[in-house]
């Protein structure tokens, strides 16, 4: 519930501004502190895969849909 004030705080002060700030300025990142953070692709990889099988053990469950 908090998170979805503070969301709702933050876009309607957003509505009222006439011209947005900076997307890095807003969220408090620095350009340099954007490039350090980068994901390898290995660890996107592993992520993908990790999500994948989640999926995948979800789907497990239910019922396999037919073609038409």
């Amino acid at each position: 519930m908090d998170q979805h004030l503070a969301l709702a705080w933050h876009v309607e002060i957003f509505a009222r501004m006439k011209r947005l700030p900076p997307l890095a300025k807003v969220l408090g990142r620095s350009a340099q502190t954007q490039m350090t953070s980068r994901q390898s692709n290995d660890e996107i990889l592993a992520a993908m895969r990790s999500w994948a099988a989640v999926q995948n053990a979800k789907m497990e469950g239910e019922a396999p849909c037919s073609e038409p």
